[in-house]
């Protein structure tokens, strides 16, 4: 052979960067190239003289032997795939063409050329596995996927979720592609028409509309298609994807509904009647007419719900609110704004005469009795009308003077209704507006507790703290004496007293943390309270919501709440008292002549009433410190606001004080100072008097 030749072949052998071998008629390896090295992993010492066998995974070594004698013996020329075992024990994918090796005319051996197709064959596995799982995918989602080739009008593909979604298979949209548009509602089909112009421009488009199944029933569906454009611009094809959210726009008709829809009886809510009246008030405007407000609150509805029970309650304002519906003319809405308070809109008026003949209509339905579960009630109604434009301009002010004329309905004898008008009495006014404002204080966070301490005036010791309600309200505290009655009155007091007392004793379980352990809260209980019938569990609560043991708690009782119902109040007391819990009578010797029934309350300590100390009546304060030493209790003298009053309260043996001589109620910050100064000092300072 031409030396050049033998020597180009060999280069070509070696330097080949596809794998190349050599093996003799036994089957050993002879010659490899470098390619062959590096795709077997072994290097030349470990391959030449060796058997290819050994590198061939076990599955391909019956197939392997039988080509070797096809081409090593009878001289056929080979092409086939087959699996090899690296050194390192990975498996490699090869293709191998192989032909005899032929010296002067005799088969000498055999030459393998090969190409690995390990990463070739990954590609391909892992393409049919993609290809198989968008195929479930296309088969088994609850979306309907589709594609159409807009030129021919041919539905090139529709995934079988059609056939859930339209109640129609994919062969009906396969044989009639307009059959989507035949099913869309006819009410939405324009809207939808106008969208799908947009596509021809390339835009992609989303939009909701409603579709009838084949069934009738109506369903909605979300479309997002997307265009395809050919490389001139033309639209080419459309793919799309149909969503059933039929669930979703249900979901959104109930949570609407929850919003904007009072749940007991189905009217419009108090959110909904902003909107209601706002719109009533623009209408107005445009029409030059007038509208109205009827504020409207249940007559002696406490009574009959605490009562009777709370599920007569509903049933009677389910009642009410039906009567109140039916009485009204079209031109009027009614909405539910809470409780037992009603709000009626009325439009297109020309003056508010035309509104209080609504609400005579309304008193008059509202009068006839009730026959509800074998009860016949007899129950009315106070309401209250203002006007746009000559009441307001704004929603607040509508409603806010409608309730304020409510409420003189009811100051008026009640069943009636009244006329917002700007003479009300400076009276009323007032009153109405602290009753109102006072409806809200706990919602807007305009209630504290202030603490005033009790202090031990020998040695200047704080014992405990008295919790104190604070009402600031518009930016000023409004004077308990004047708001604590009136919440007594419209029953806010037992919801306010509840609040009181969490707030205290949390605050309280705060300052034992800090050391304060030989400590004390005093909170003030209404004879509202006591009468609740679930008033110990009430405290209970709030007790072991903070982890605050009973007695750190004192309770104080006035005078008066506890001769009210003397059998009741022993009861309740008595019940409080074996949980641990101590209890004071508060401004003593104010009210009834009680002397006598203190032995028959469970009560720890008489706390003697400022007024005594104020007005000089010594005598007074020394028979009652005088008995309750011989009873064995303990006496607070609230008040104290000077060393003298000091030193004579001590002289007569009583030495638990509390007034501005020691300290004025704060509030937490200014008092949790105070004791920290105190836990410094190991006593508290006296006030200048």
């Amino acid at each position: 052979m031409d030396v050049i030749l033998q020597n180009s072949l060999i280069s070509l052998f070696d330097d080949n960067p596809d794998p190349c071998y050599v093996v003799d008629l036994k089957g050993k390896f002879t010659a490899c190239n470098e390619a062959f090295f590096q795709v077997t992993g072994y290097a030349a010492k470990e391959l030449i003289g060796a058997s290819f066998l050994p590198l061939i995974a076990s599955a391909y070594v019956p197939m392997s032997q039988m080509i070797f004698r096809k081409v090593a013996f009878h001289g056929h020329r080979a092409d086939f795939d087959i699996g090899i075992v690296r050194k390192n024990g990975e498996h490699a994918d090869i293709t191998i063409t192989a032909v005899p090796v032929m010296t002067r005319g005799q088969i000498t051996g055999v030459i393998g050329i090969a190409k690995d197709m390990t990463h070739r064959k990954q590609l391909e596995k892992a393409l049919l596995t993609t290809q198989m799982h968008l195929q479930n995918i296309f088969e088994s989602i609850d979306v309907c996927l589709w594609s159409m080739d807009v030129r021919s009008r041919k539905l090139l593909s529709i995934s079988p979720a059609c056939q859930m979604i339209y109640g129609y298979s994919q062969e009906d949209f396969a044989n009639d592609p307009g059959l989507w548009r035949q099913l869309i509602h006819p009410e939405d089909l324009p809207r939808v028409e106008e969208k799908q112009a947009s596509l021809g421009d390339g835009m992609k488009i989303k939009h909701e509309y409603r579709i009838f199944r084949a069934d009738g029933s109506l369903r909605w569906v979300y479309d997002y298609t997307v265009p395809v454009m050919d490389e001139y611009g033309e639209l080419l094809r459309l793919d799309g994807v149909i969503t059933d959210i039929t669930e979703r726009k249900q979901t959104e008709v109930r949570l609407h509904d929850l919003a904007y829809r009072d749940a007991l009886t189905g009217l419009p809510n108090r959110r909904c009647v902003r909107t209601q009246l706002t719109d009533a008030m623009e209408r107005a405007e445009r029409c030059g007419q007038m509208a109205a407000v009827l504020y409207l609150d249940l007559d002696g509805f406490k009574v009959i719900n605490d009562s009777l029970g709370h599920e007569l309650g509903d049933q009677l304002l389910c009642a009410a609110a039906l009567r109140i519906s039916r009485s009204v003319p079209e031109n009027a809405k009614v909405a539910r704004l809470g409780g037992d308070e009603f709000a009626i809109i009325v439009e297109n008026i020309s003056n508010l005469s035309d509104a209080g003949e609504v609400a005579k209509r309304i008193l008059l339905r509202l009068s006839e009795p009730f026959l509800l579960d074998g009860y016949e009630l007899i129950i009315t109604a106070s309401i209250g009308i203002s006007g746009y434009p000559i009441h307001g301009h704004h929603y607040e002010d509508l409603i806010r003077r409608a309730d304020q004329a409510m409420y003189l309905s009811k100051a008026k004898g009640k069943n009636t209704y009244q006329l917002f008008t700007d003479d009300l009495t400076d009276k009323y006014q007032e009153r109405l507006l602290l009753e109102q404002g006072l409806r809200k204080a706990l919602e807007h966070d305009e209630l504290e507790v202030h603490y005033q301490p009790i202090v031990d005036a020998e040695n200047n010791r704080i014992k405990g703290m008295e919790a104190l309600l604070r009402w600031k309200s518009n930016g000023s505290f409004v004077p308990p004496m004047e708001f604590i009655p009136i919440a007594e009155e419209i029953g806010l007091i037992e919801a306010i007293g509840q609040w009181v007392l969490q707030q205290a004793c949390k605050q309280t379980r705060e300052w034992i943390d800090l050391g304060f352990s030989d400590f004390f809260i005093s909170v003030n209980v209404s004879v509202k309270q006591l009468e609740q019938g679930h008033f110990t569990a009430v405290v209970m609560d709030a007790l072991e919501h903070c982890g605050l043991d009973p007695a750190h708690l004192h309770l104080e009782v006035t005078e008066t709440a506890a001769m009210s119902n003397v059998h009741h109040t022993v009861h309740i007391l008595q019940k409080l008292t074996d949980l641990g819990i101590s209890i004071s009578i508060d401004d003593f010797g104010t009210g009834y002549s009680s002397i006598g029934y203190l032995e028959k309350f469970p009560i720890h300590t008489i706390k003697i009433d400022r007024s005594f100390i104020k007005d000089g009546k010594d005598a007074i304060m020394k028979a009652v410190i005088a008995m309750a030493g011989s009873l064995q209790l303990n006496v607070i003298a609230e008040g104290v606001e000077s060393a003298e009053d000091k030193n004579k309260l001590l002289g007569m043996g009583c030495t638990q004080m509390q007034g501005y001589l020691f300290s004025k109620p704060g509030n937490v910050v200014e008092i949790s100072a105070l004791l920290k100064q105190y836990m410094t000092k190991k006593g508290l300072s006296q006030k200048s008097p």
